[in-house]
C-alpha cells in the first residue's frame, strides 16, 4: 500500500520530529548538567586565544575602519584578496592601540601600584584610628548609663573584627603567586590572541564573503537577505554601544582625575581608574565605583571623603544627563526597565563581564524579537505600531 504524502503532512511530521528531538536533548542536558558545565569550561579555556583574538579584532575594527576611510581611501576595495598595502591600515591600527596601552602602563599603572602599596602599609594605622573613633563613641554611650558588660562585649567584638580584617589582608598576599601564574597564562593567550586578530583583519573580507555564501546556501534568498540585514543591525547596536561606552568611561575617568587633582584629594589615579572602569556598567556602575572609592579616600581624610561624594555625584549627573546621551544617543533602543533587567540577568550568568555586555546583547535579542513580531503582524494585516494596541482611556 502506497502512502500518500502531501506538503502539509510532511511539514507536520518534520515539526513533530524537531519538537521531540528538542525535548530529548533538553532532558539529556538537565540530567548531565554538571558534565556539560565542565565541558563548556574546558571548551572556553581551550578556545581562549581565539576568543581573545575575536574580541581584540572587534574592538579595534572601528579604529581600522576610521584609518582606512580617512587616511587610506585607496585601500577601500572590498575584495576577498585585498592588496598587500592593506597591511598598512592594520599596522597603523595596532600602533595606535599599542601607543594607548604604553601611555596607560607608563603613566597610570605605577601610580596605582604606589597607591595600593601605601594603603597596605597603613593598614595598621587605619585599624588604630578606627579603634580610637570607636572608643570615643563608646565613651559617649557610657555617659548615658549603658552597662559596662555590654560596652566590654562591643569593644571585644570591634577589636576581633579589626584583627580579622587585618589578618585577612595579610593572608591574601601568599596568593599572589597563584595570581601571577594565572596572569602569565593569560598573557600568553593574549599574545596568541593578538596574532589571531591580525589574521582576522587580513582575512576579514574573505570571512564575511564566506558567511554570506553559507547564508545563501542554506536559506532562501529572501530569508538570507533578512538575516544579513539583521546581522548588520545587530553589529551596529553592539559595536555602537561598546565603543561609545568605552569612550564615555575614558572621558569620565579623565574628568575625575582632573577634578580630584584640583581638589587636592588622595589616591587620585587609583580612584580615577576605579571610577572610569566601573562606569562602563550602565546605571549600577557609578554606585559600584563610588563606594570603594569613598572608602579609600575615607582612610586618608574623612572630610575629603565627604567632598568626594559631592564631586562624584555631580560628575555622574553630568555623565548621565549630558555626556552619555551625547556620545551614546539611543544606540540600544531599550527602556530603563529592560536595561536594568538585562544587567541583573547577565550579571548572574557571567559576573562583571555580563554587566558590561548584557545591555547590548539583550538589545540585539530585543531587536530580533521586535522584527519577528512586526513580520507576523504584517502577515496578518495588522499594525506593528505599539500605540495601536493601547487601551482606550475610556475603558480604564
Amino acid at each position: 500500500m502506497k502512502i500518500q504524502w502531501n506538503r502539509r503532512d510532511t511539514t507536520r511530521a518534520v515539526y513533530s520530529f524537531l519538537v521531540v528531538a528538542a525535548a530529548i536533548l533538553f532532558y539529556f542536558a538537565l540530567q548531565n548538567i554538571t558534565e556539560l558545565r565542565a565541558f563548556a569550561n574546558t571548551a572556553v579555556i581551550t578556545l581562549q586565544p581565539f576568543i581573545f583574538g575575536f574580541v581584540i579584532a572587534y574592538l579595534l575594527n572601528p579604529v581600522y575602519v576610521f584609518l582606512q576611510r580617512r587616511f587610506l581611501p585607496w585601500l577601500t576595495d572590498h575584495t576577498i584578496n585585498p592588496p598587500a598595502c592593506r597591511g598598512m591600515a592594520i599596522l597603523l591600527t595596532y600602533l595606535f592601540a599599542g601607543g594607548v596601552l604604553f601611555l596607560f602602563f607608563r603613566l597610570v599603572i605605577p601610580q596605582i601600584l604606589v597607591s595600593i602599596a601605601s594603603i597596605f602599609a597603613n593598614l595598621q594605622n587605619y585599624a588604630a584610628s578606627l579603634q580610637q573613633v570607636l572608643d570615643f563613641l563608646m565613651e559617649l554611650i557610657a555617659v548615658d548609663g549603658l552597662p559596662q558588660e555590654v560596652i566590654d562585649a562591643v569593644n571585644l567584638s570591634v577589636e576581633s573584627a579589626v584583627t580579622q580584617a587585618y589578618d585577612l589582608a595579610v593572608s591574601a598576599l601568599p596568593k599572589a603567586l597563584e595570581y601571577a601564574m594565572n596572569f602569565t597564562s593569560g598573557v600568553f593567550n593574549l599574545v596568541i590572541g593578538i596574532i589571531i586578530s591580525i589574521y582576522m583583519f587580513m582575512g576579514k573580507e574573505r570571512f564575511l564573503a564566506q558567511m554570506r555564501k553559507v547564508m545563501y546556501a542554506f536559506f532562501s534568498e529572501e530569508h538570507a537577505r533578512f538575516l544579513l540585514d539583521l546581522a548588520r543591525e545587530s553589529n551596529a547596536i553592539f559595536s555602537g554601544f561598546i565603543t561609545g561606552k568605552i569612550i564615555d568611561s575614558a572621558i569620565i575617568g579623565v574628568l575625575c582625575f582632573i577634578g580630584m587633582s584640583l581638589l587636592d584629594m588622595p589616591y587620585v589615579m587609583l580612584v580615577s581608574v576605579i571610577v572610569g572602569v566601573t562606569n562602563v556598567i550602565p546605571y549600577f556602575g557609578p554606585f559600584i565605583g563610588a563606594i570603594p572609592s569613598f572608602v579609600i579616600v575615607l582612610t586618608e581624610d574623612p572630610i575629603q571623603a565627604l567632598v568626594f561624594l559631592v564631586f562624584i555625584f555631580l560628575l555622574q549627573q553630568f555623565d548621565g544627563n549630558i555626556l552619555g546621551p551625547k556620545i551614546l544617543g539611543d544606540t540600544t533602543g531599550l527602556s530603563a526597565f529592560w536595561v536594568v533587567f538585562a544587567i541583573l540577568i547577565f550579571a548572574k550568568l557571567l559576573g562583571f563581564a555580563g554587566m558590561f555586555i548584557g545591555v547590548p546583547v539583550f538589545a540585539v535579542i530585543y531587536s530580533v524579537v521586535k522584527k519577528f513580531v512586526a513580520l507576523r503582524l504584517e502577515a496578518k494585516g495588522l499594525s506593528s505600531e505599539t500605540a495601536s494596541y493601547a487601551d482606550d482611556p475610556a475603558d480604564l
